[in-house]
C-alpha cells in the first residue's frame, strides 16, 4: 500500500481530523481552486446572474410537449423493466418517498440528446462551476405513492462541496405533486455554516448529515433573510440549482411526479 493510501486511511479513521478547521480548509482549497463563475462560457447571462444570487433558476418550456411526453413514456417503461430486474441501469427503491433509476442516458437516445448532452445546460454548468465540471448521476426520480415521507423532507444541504444539478420536469409539478422547497441565497457560504460543514465530514451519515430541525430553520432564516421558494412548474420546465443551498422535499399528495436529473461535480 502506498504512503498516500496509508495517510488517506488514517484520516478516514480519525473523526477529529475530518472535523478539524484545518482539514476543512485544505479540502476546500483543493476542491475550489479551479471553481469560479465565468460569464464568457454561456450566452445565458441573466440566468447565470440569477443562479449566482439565488442559487436556483428556471427555464419554462425548455422542451416541447411531444418530446417531454416521449421521455415520460420511456421513463415509465424503464421503471417497469427495473421492477422486473430487467433494467440494465441501476434501480433504487427505498420504499419511502421516491424511486430512482440511473444510467438513463445509456437507455434513451432521446434523453441523451435533448437533455443530458444538451450544450446549453453543459455551458451553464461550466460557467457556474468550472470548465472542469463533469456530468454524473443521469437519473429519473419517480414519486408515485401519496403520503410517503422521507428524511429529505427536513431542510438540508447536500454537501459543502459543489453539487450543481439540472432537473427536467416530465410531469406538471404543482403544490400537491411533491415539489422541492429551496431557500434562496442559502448557497452562499457564511461563517455560521462552518460548524455544520465540519460536522458533515466528521460524522457523515451517523450525524445530522446537513439536516436541520424546523426550530433551527426559523432562527437561520430570520438571521440571514432566507426566503423559501416552492419549485413548481409545468412539464417541460428546466430547474437549475446549487445544492449547497438549503432545500427539502415534500410528500406527494396527489397524482405522480417524474423528474429527469443530472448532477455536475468536480
Amino acid at each position: 500500500m502506498s504512503l498516500k493510501n496509508h495517510i488517506s486511511n488514517w484520516i478516514q479513521a480519525s473523526p477529529w481530523i475530518r472535523g478539524s478547521r484545518l482539514y476543512y480548509k485544505l479540502q476546500r482549497y483543493r476542491l475550489y481552486k479551479d471553481c469560479q463563475i465565468d460569464y464568457s462560457l454561456t450566452k445565458d447571462h441573466e440566468l447565470l446572474k440569477t443562479l449566482e444570487k439565488d442559487g436556483l433558476a428556471f427555464i419554462p418550456n425548455f422542451l416541447p410537449d411531444d418530446q417531454i411526453d416521449q421521455l415520460a413514456k420511456e421513463s415509465m417503461e424503464m421503471l417497469e423493466l427495473a421492477e422486473k430486474d430487467q433494467y440494465p441501469g441501476y434501480f433504487q427503491n427505498g420504499a419511502l418517498q421516491s424511486v430512482r433509476i440511473g444510467r438513463v442516458d445509456q437507455n434513451s437516445e432521446l434523453a441523451k440528446r435533448v437533455f443530458y448532452d444538451d450544450a446549453r445546460i453543459q455551458d451553464l454548468a461550466k460557467a457556474y462551476v468550472s470548465k472542469k465540471v463533469k456530468s454524473s448521476r443521469r437519473e429519473v426520480d419517480f414519486k408515485l405513492t401519496p403520503g410517503a415521507v422521507a428524511d429529505a423532507d427536513m431542510a438540508h444541504f447536500d454537501d459543502w462541496r459543489q453539487r450543481f444539478k439540472a432537473f427536467l420536469f416530465l410531469t406538471d409539478v404543482g403544490p400537491e405533486n411533491g415539489p422541492m422547497n429551496y431557500w434562496k441565497g442559502s448557497h452562499i457560504p457564511k461563517p455560521w455554516m462552518l460548524r455544520y460543514f465540519r460536522e458533515y465530514d466528521r460524522d457523515g451519515g451517523y450525524g445530522r448529515f446537513g439536516h436541520f430541525f424546523e426550530q433551527e430553520m426559523l432562527k437561520i432564516c430570520e438571521e440571514n433573510g432566507y426566503e423559501k421558494h416552492s419549485c413548481t412548474g409545468k412539464k417541460g420546465t428546466l430547474l437549475l440549482a446549487d445544492f449547497r443551498g438549503l432545500h427539502s422535499s415534500t410528500p406527494l399528495i396527489s397524482g405522480r411526479r417524474l423528474i429527469m436529473g443530472q448532477v455536475f461535480e468536480m
